[in-house]
């Protein structure tokens, strides 16, 4: 059983120089451990979901709203929507201090919450709204140890069932226009006509060895889809019977503009963000002027803007009507990046890390001073993702440093102890 262990977005590495118009308007959001982001059109707000909780952007009066539950651990939000046809309702699929997966809703805009499913896989990254059923959404679990989920609820949320799931995995849903729902994960593309009773492979010419993260469907054609796994993007224009590569680069989100399908937004793991303008057939890099590391993005059909949530650096915006050119462009990652989760920890925490290039690879844990505590892993090392469980010593506390030293240069991070 090939399992997916959560905190695979966000892995990154800085790509150097972009080579488009984009300008990222700073929204002033508190700097926090951002996941993901989507356009409540209902709410007329920007929801973003962090490590502890979620912030919202109201945008009549360009305020945010800081719901964060501090002092807790296991709040991480992977996915966030609001009810359909109750605002104040805000659905979340978490992940707790255990990496397994549950979903939160809250019924008042995140004062008060109700624990409403537990599973024994990982974390729910997927969440997909009924574009036909109000108060329908989809909820699907990644794989921990035991196979992810799906659930589904037809009551915005006060109620969850277990249907029919095509993956061990399922990192992302989506649904073309027509109805069909889209699944992605281990392994590769399926879909269902029929809400979830039967599924079939949509997976014409995709590698089933490989882990697959992101799934957009084209709202104005139910044939046009794109998708991405460990070795890069693809378009359909078939409804999965043939997908054709489109781009080197491994992207965890994608998203078309619900005004104007020809335009796409993709978070990639070289740190950047990709625009396409052409349906998906070709990408340039729109990163501009954008600080931190990228993890999510969201058109907003409101005001026509791209949103991009960071990791640490906040929540910024570009005009939808970006333009760029490829010429340049290389998709080459150029540095390692490192991040730990959960953080704060309780003795057991997921070191995970992206290396551009394949080679020796060293994870160190320092004390505050510097000194070397323990080395978790001391080897050669393929180019990509990498994950490493790093278990500490009980007689340790406080504040610790994890290092991580490659050929292609070091990263760092600081680890919080709490026992």
């Amino acid at each position: 059983m090939r399992s997916i262990l959560l905190l695979l977005i966000g892995l990154s590495a800085a790509a150097g120089q972009s080579y488009c118009n984009a300008c990222w308007e700073d929204l002033g959001m508190d700097s926090t451990a951002c996941r993901c982001i989507t356009w409540d059109d209902n709410g007329s707000r920007i929801l973003v979901g962090t490590a502890v909780g979620f912030h919202y952007y109201d945008l009549s009066s360009s305020q945010w709203t800081n719901m964060d539950e501090t002092g807790m651990m296991g709040r991480g939000v992977s996915s966030i929507d609001a009810g359909s046809t109750v605002p104040e309702i805000i659905i979340t699929g978490r992940s707790n201090a255990f990496f397994k997966g549950y979903i939160d809703v809250s019924f008042n805009l995140g004062l008060t919450w109700d624990y409403m499913y537990m599973s024994n896989g990982g974390a729910f990254w997927a969440l997909q709204e009924d574009i036909s059923t109000p108060g329908k959404f989809y909820c699907g679990g990644i794989s921990d140890i035991t196979p992810g989920e799906l659930m589904v609820t037809e009551d915005n949320g006060q109620t969850w069932t277990a249907i029919t799931k095509p993956q061990e995995a399922i990192s992302d849903i989506t649904q073309a226009p027509d109805g069909t729902l889209y699944t992605c994960g281990v392994p590769y593309v399926y879909k269902t006509e029929d809400g979830g009773i039967t599924w079939t492979a949509a997976s014409g010419g995709l590698n089933p060895s490989t882990v697959f993260f992101s799934i957009a469907a084209d709202g104005s054609d139910p044939d046009n889809l794109v998708c991405s796994d460990e070795q890069g993007m693809y378009r359909t224009t078939d409804g999965g019977a043939g997908w054709t590569q489109v781009s080197a680069e491994s992207c965890r989100n994608i998203e078309y503009d619900p005004e104007d399908p020809s335009r796409l937004a993709a978070v990639a793991d070289a740190g950047i963000v990709l625009g396409s303008t052409d349906g998906g057939q070709t990408w340039f890099d729109i990163s501009g002027d954008l600080p931190g590391l990228p993890r999510d993005v969201a058109f907003c059909g409101e005001d026509h803007n791209l949103y991009c949530t960071t990791l640490y650096h906040g929540t910024y915006r570009t005009p939808g009507g970006f333009t760029g050119v490829t010429e340049g462009y290389s998709e080459t990652s150029m540095v390692p990046v490192l991040s730990i989760s959960p953080n704060p920890c309780a003795g057991t925490a997921l070191a995970s890390y992206s290396i551009p290039s394949a080679g020796n690879l060293r994870l160190d844990i320092l004390d505050i001073s510097g000194r070397l505590i323990m080395t978790a892993e001391n080897e050669y090392m393929s180019c990509g993702l990498h994950n490493s469980v790093v278990r500490l010593p009980v007689t340790l506390s406080g504040i610790l440093f994890v290092r991580l030293t490659t050929d292609s240069g070091i990263a760092s991070a600081k680890l919080i102890l709490c026992r």
